[in-house]
């Protein structure tokens, strides 16, 4: 099996990114939040419940907490705005 970067040297010279090394990408840059004070971290700006004030936010995904349900459900629908 090829290491990561091996894959994507071979995928940028064909003009394609494997879409596991993107998703990889935007989970470094995409935001995640939430509220002060409670486990709940969510992804999608366009969640119901996404936080715009008084809110915990970081790069990287969370280690510690649970990811919002409806987070969940738009990313496996293809609806997540990030």
């Amino acid at each position: 099996m090829k290491a990561l970067s091996e894959v994507d040297q071979s995928q940028r010279t064909r003009g394609a990114a494997p879409a596991i090394l993107l998703a990889s990408k935007q989970e470094m840059t995409m935001p995640y939040r939430r509220a002060q004070g409670r486990d709940t971290w969510h992804y999608c700006r366009n969640c119901s419940k996404w936080p715009t004030s008084g809110y915990d936010e970081q790069s990287s995904k969370p280690t510690t907490g649970e990811l919002c349900n409806e987070c969940r459900g738009k990313e496996a629908n293809g609806t997540c705005t990030r």
